[in-house]
């Protein structure tokens, strides 16, 4: 009967129209399996402001989390180290026509050994421009700062987090060091109710260790139907 997952229960609550909250407590703020996990629950929140028009609303979002996220050792006390991660998100109607989003993000674990604790910084960039009635053009541009995941070898497979490895990747094939991408994508509607959506993609990996530096090149194509 132990969760094998992350499981918890959330709260809402809208203040007015203006202002609303959500409130949570889970078992695990990583879903990496609960050896070692500590018995106190993680708690987890956003406050959110929205504003505008029905059809052109726009939010702001401060959320958090935070709790012990390891147990008692024979080489640590109980509840001894923590994870909190701190996330700024927004979305803006500009105009009828164009659409800005937005995200950042900072996490942390504390180290479970020697070393320091592991890092990360992310961020996300959005914009929607509706061209006209049937065409629409998207840009997206993503940043992601791996810090310290391993002790004492920055490309290594281990992981000084309670992820196990890397938050970018699992293991081998994940990195320290930085991790950009930018999309281009626009989206056509046939007919009411169909939709076609070409995108297209590319990351680009900078290493801070010796591994070599890396980049992707990805196309979509999308049909979605809406009955």
């Amino acid at each position: 009967m132990t969760p094998t997952n992350v499981t918890g229960a959330k709260l809402y609550y809208a203040f007015s129209d203006l202002v609303d909250f959500h409130f949570a407590v889970v078992n695990d703020l990583n879903g990496n399996g609960f050896a070692n996990d500590s018995a106190i629950p993680s708690a987890l929140f956003r406050l959110g402001f929205n504003w505008g028009e029905e059809d052109h609303k726009s939010t702001l979002g401060i959320s958090g989390g935070v709790g012990p996220e390891q147990g008692l050792t024979a080489t640590r006390g109980a509840n001894a180290h923590w994870d909190f991660f701190g996330d700024l998100d927004a979305i803006v109607a500009l105009s009828d026509t164009v659409t800005l989003a937005a995200e950042g993000v900072y996490r942390q674990t504390d180290n479970l050994g020697v070393g320091k604790n592991q890092k990360a910084i992310a961020g996300l960039a959005a914009l929607k421009y509706q061209a006209s009635d049937v065409w629409d053009i998207g840009l997206r541009a993503g940043w992601h700062w791996e810090i310290n995941p391993t002790v004492g070898d920055t490309n290594g497979a281990g992981g000084a987090s309670t992820t196990g490895g890397f938050w970018n990747g699992t293991g081998a094939t994940g990195f320290e060091g930085n991790l950009y991408s930018g999309t281009l994508g626009a989206g056509y509607m046939i007919t009411d109710g169909a939709k076609m959506k070409l995108e297209y993609r590319f990351d680009f990996m900078q290493t801070a260790g010796a591994a070599a530096n890396a980049d992707f090149h990805s196309v979509m194509a999308e049909f979605a139907y809406t009955f």
